[in-house]
């Protein structure tokens, strides 16, 4: 999920502001560890990031996934 306006999780620190959200739901411990590995590396992409951010249609992520993923 990503929303317009930052959520303030500590209103004296800016760097614990949130945009984007994730769930992860995985069949088996294994698969919860990948995903959570995956995601991990996903975010430390700032390029990926930036891109999440701006996206505003199911046509932009779907480009972003094709874009980094296939």
């Amino acid at each position: 999920m990503k929303v317009e306006e930052p959520v303030h999780f500590d209103p004296e620190d800016p760097e614990k502001d949130a945009r984007l959200f994730f769930v992860l739901a995985s069949a088996d411990h294994e698969k919860h560890l990948e995903n959570m590995m995956r995601l991990s590396e996903m975010l430390m992409n700032e390029e990926l990031v930036e891109e999440l951010l701006e996206a505003k249609s199911k046509e932009d992520l779907l480009a972003i996934d094709k874009k980094y993923y296939q």
